[in-house]
C-alpha cells in the first residue's frame, strides 16, 4: 500500500504484512509495528515484573528480537506476528526477572556475608577488650593501693587532678606526682596484643 506521493503507507498493512516488511529491513515497518504493539506488550511485561524500569527493558528486548530475528518467525511456523511478538516479550520478561532474582539473592548472600563478616570482627575485638581489661585489672593489683586509688578516680571516675585533691584533701603537687608515679609502674607492667 503506498500513499499519493508513492511511499509506502505502513499504518494501513496488517500486522503479517508489517512483520514481512520488517524482515526486509524496513525500519518505518518496525516503528509501525512498534506504535501498534508496544502498549500491549509492555502491560503483559509489567504483569510478570511488576518493575516498570524492568518492563521497558523487556519491552526493548522482545522488538529487538523482532528486528534481528525475524526469520525465525517463520521458520517455527508462527502464522500471527502479534502472538510471536507476546511470547517473545513474555520470555523476554521471565528471563529478566530469573536475571534479577539471582542478581538480588546475590546481593543479600554478599550482604549476609558482610554482616557476617563484621560480626566476626566485632566479636575479635571485643575479645581483645576483654583480654585487655583483664591484663590492666592483673597489673592494676601490682600497684600499691593509693596508686590504684588515684589512677581509678582519675581514669574510670574521670575526675581530674584538682577534683581528686579536694576529694582526698590532698595538695595537687601530691595528687599529680603520685598518679604519674603509678600510671608509669601500670605502663611498664602492661603488654597489650
Amino acid at each position: 500500500m503506498s500513499n499519493g506521493n508513492g511511499a509506502k503507507d505502513y499504518t494501513q498493512m496488517s500486522d503479517l504484512a508489517l512483520y514481512e516488511a520488517i524482515c526486509e529491513r524496513q525500519e518505518e515497518a518496525l516503528a509501525t509495528f512498534y506504535d501498534r504493539h508496544a502498549t500491549q506488550v509492555y502491560g503483559l511485561a509489567m504483569e510478570v515484573l511488576h518493575q516498570q524500569d524492568l518492563a521497558a527493558q523487556a519491552l526493548r528486548n522482545a522488538f529487538i528480537m523482532v528486528w534481528h530475528q525475524c526469520e525465525a518467525f517463520k521458520h517455527l511456523g508462527f502464522h500471527d506476528p502479534v502472538y510471536w511478538l507476546m511470547a517473545t516479550a513474555r520470555r523476554e520478561a521471565l528471563n529478566l526477572m530469573r536475571t534479577h532474582d539471582v542478581h538480588r539473592r546475590r546481593e543479600a548472600l554478599v550482604d549476609r556475608r558482610e554482616a557476617s563478616t563484621g560480626m566476626a570482627r566485632f566479636i575479635q575485638e571485643e575479645q581483645r577488650n576483654v583480654e585487655r581489661r583483664w591484663v590492666v585489672s592483673k597489673a592494676m593489683e601490682t600497684l600499691p593501693l593509693e596508686q590504684r586509688l588515684l589512677i581509678d578516680m582519675a581514669f574510670f571516675e574521670g575526675l581530674s587532678e584538682g577534683q581528686i585533691s579536694e576529694r582526698l584533701k590532698r595538695p595537687v603537687e601530691s595528687i599529680r606526682t603520685r598518679l604519674a608515679q603509678g600510671i608509669k609502674k601500670l605502663a611498664s607492667s602492661v603488654v597489650i596484643r
